[in-house]
């Protein structure tokens, strides 16, 4: 449909108009310089790990966050399939957990299918000894980002031609649920980044785990086309790029109130800098203060505090801090300081981009509220009410593109990211220990319940229950078995991969369906368990190793060599499992080492492997080997490395 027949000049303008007009209500932030890493909160430790054992070799490690009534709350847990043996080399994480994600219930479904529908539902709490759903799982990323692929696929090509009420449902279901999902999985993110910090954290170190934690970041249809490295970078990035948003955050939201006279209040959080803050004034400032006193509402997204009659007026929350003599507002008094009554404004999410986001305003419970879904109703405006597509009204869609280059550059809170990864790192933090006041607390929990604008999230309050049925109905899984059939028909999965072909496993499959479940493959053999187990060692070490190859050379200066020796002795021991891409690796680390000892090994690596690949790079290597290569305190050359000699075309020569 083209543009003109949809959207016409004079609606055109209109939407100008409004756009322009949005920008005077909502003006823009102040931009401070600065990026430099919030100072680190001295706060307690606020999570806590159990780990519970399974038979079949294999760990649940939960994250528990200390709550500050009652006992502790679940939030996250991860299971790291350890084959039952002492070689860290082959643990592997599995499954994600997040107890606060309820599976959606029909009505949840039903209302999440109708566009501008922005609230949401009553309390959701599983049944009791119902298992958690998974939430992610590791081993089926690359299935899981094709199958969305292929549904992604059916939606243009079967769904969206069925007409406006077929394609309006569909789409709002499909961004309902992975805003719901995402959000939780955003959330465990940032609680497992903090918990890796904790010196008993090994889970969540090591060669590969930032490749695992890239699938959270990389979740969707993109991840099937990435490789461990994207993975591993996009990580690194992400968290990266959350402490630069704190840093600016917090140093925006610090000047901004002091230059407005009120007081900035960082929250200690699950991580060593705080990732939400209060924002304060003083309730004798407010007497003082004319009416018309001049207040600068864009940044903060608030009214006036000083022409405000209920702060002149004010019963609700309040607190005693303490004004220094350099006058410095403090939470804890000090010699010469006075005590000043302070009444909250607004909580403020400082991992967000461009702009601290307003998550509570103690005055409007609504402004936040409408700044989140802003967003989603000029979306669904577009799609569903001037029924436009990107590739049939190019105006329409580069106008918008142009509204939000401008929104972000300014700073205005309209049409922004949604709030709801913010929101739901929020509801964990209030859950902690000693974070929020008891009466405080009361206020934002109340306040979090309005906040909700999709249908498929429950009632906050009911997170908290919910939270502790599924990690009891998981603790009650993994004791009768269930979980361990779950795990070892995933290992079993995996080691037909690795011993069979594609048509072998179809066959396999066909004979059993055929069969009606009469034939069944046999057990595997010991060799083939002692196969499958090296041959996730060989991935743990090929990562490591890539990392080390990937170094600026010389890799010496980053990278003491005792520190990959044994991924190289691994690959040495069992050069017949290695990948081929494995090859380059050790031909880099061959030319990117002084390490003479550590040139050996690589190179005897290089001529275990039993593949093409490793020869070619053996070839390469040959012209520039140097003759006088030699183990230290051998008096002949290494075996291997007159073996790659030999396969390269050279001739050996003694040192």
């Amino acid at each position: 449909m083209h543009y003109c027949n949809v959207l016409p000049k004079r609606a055109t303008l209109r939407l100008v108009a409004l756009l322009l007009a949005l920008a005077f209500v909502f003006p823009a932030a102040p931009v401070f310089g600065g990026e430099s890493e919030p100072a680190a909160a001295t706060v307690p430790q606020r999570l806590v790990a159990e780990r519970t054992a399974l038979a079949s070799g294999a760990e649940i490690v939960t994250i528990f966050g200390r709550s500050s009534s009652g006992p502790d709350s679940p939030i996250v847990a991860m299971l790291t399939d350890t084959l039952g043996d002492e070689d860290p080399a082959n643990d592997q994480l599995r499954y994600v957990w997040v107890f606060t994600y309820c599976p959606p219930s029909l009505k949840q479904r039903v209302l999440a299918c109708i566009p501008f529908y922005y609230a949401r539902t009553s309390a959701r709490i599983p049944k009791a000894g119902a298992t958690p759903p998974i939430v992610h799982d590791f081993s089926r990323y690359r299935s899981s980002a094709w199958k969305s692929l292929a549904f992604y696929g059916a939606q243009l090509a079967v769904l969206d031609p069925a007409g406006l009420l077929v394609r309006a449902g569909t789409r709002t279901y499909l961004r309902n649920e992975s805003d719901y999902r995402g959000a939780h999985l955003e959330n465990a993110l940032s609680v497992i980044q903090a918990f890796r910090k904790n010196p008993d954290a090994r889970e969540f170190r090591g060669p590969g785990v930032d490749a695992s934690l890239g699938q959270l970041v990389k979740r969707g249809k993109v991840g099937a086309f990435l490789g461990k490295d994207q993975l591993t970078a996009a990580a690194r990035k992400h968290f990266s790029k959350s402490r630069k948003n704190v840093a600016r955050n917090w140093e925006l939201l610090r000047q901004r109130s002091e230059e407005e006279g009120l007081f900035f209040e960082p929250i200690a959080s699950t991580s060593e800098s705080a990732a939400h803050a209060i924002v304060w004034v003083s309730a004798d400032e407010i007497e003082r203060s004319p009416r018309k006193r001049e207040f600068n509402s864009r940044f903060l997204n608030i009214s006036s505090p000083w022409s405000d009659e209920r702060l002149r007026q004010w019963e609700g929350y309040t607190r005693r801090f303490y004004i220094e003599p350099s006058g410095r507002y403090s939470a804890v008094p000090s010699d010469g300081s006075t005590s000043v009554e302070m009444i909250p404004l607004g909580i403020y999410g400082l991992d967000f981009p461009r702009i601290p986001a307003l998550l509570v305003d103690f005055r409007s419970f609504f402004n936040p509220k409408s700044r989140e879904i802003s967003g989603r109703a000029l979306d669904d405006v577009g799609r569903y009410l001037l029924d436009a597509t990107p590739f049939g009204d190019a105006k329409f869609f580069v106008l918008k593109r142009f509204w939000g280059i401008f929104s972000r550059r300014k700073g205005i809170d309209i049409s922004q990211p949604t709030r709801a990864t913010a929101y739901a790192q929020l509801a964990t933090m209030v859950s902690l220990a000693e974070a929020l006041d008891p009466e405080l607390n009361s206020i934002v929990n109340n306040a979090l319940r309005r906040l909700r604008t999709n249908p498929m999230q429950s009632r906050w309050d009911s997170e908290a229950e919910a939270a502790r049925t599924q990690y009891d109905a998981l603790m009650a899984a993994a004791k009768s078995g269930e979980l361990d059939k779950r795990l070892e028909r995933d290992r079993a999965a995996e080691r037909v991969r690795l011993e069979h072909g594609l048509l072998g496993r179809t066959l396999r499959r066909v004979a059993t369906i055929g069969s009606f479940g009469l034939y069944r493959p046999k057990a595997d053999s010991p060799d083939s368990l002692e196969r499958y187990a090296l041959t996730r060692s060989m991935r743990t070490h090929v990562s490591l190793l890539e990392e080390v190859a990937a170094t600026p050379h010389p890799i010496d200066v980053a990278w003491a060599p005792e520190k990959y020796r044994e991924s190289l002795d691994f690959v040495l021991a069992h050069g017949e499992l290695a990948p081929p891409d494995l090859a380059p690796v050790l031909a880099s680390i061959v030319r990117g080492s002084d390490d003479v000892e550590t040139q050996v090994i690589a190179l005897e690596c290089l001529a275990r492997m039993k593949d093409g690949a490793a020869h070619d790079q053996l070839a390469q290597l040959g012209s520039s080997l140097d003759s006088s290569i030699a183990v230290p305190g051998s008096s002949s050359i290494a075996p291997g490395v007159r073996a790659a000699q030999d396969k390269a075309g050279r001739v050996p020569v003694a040192p």
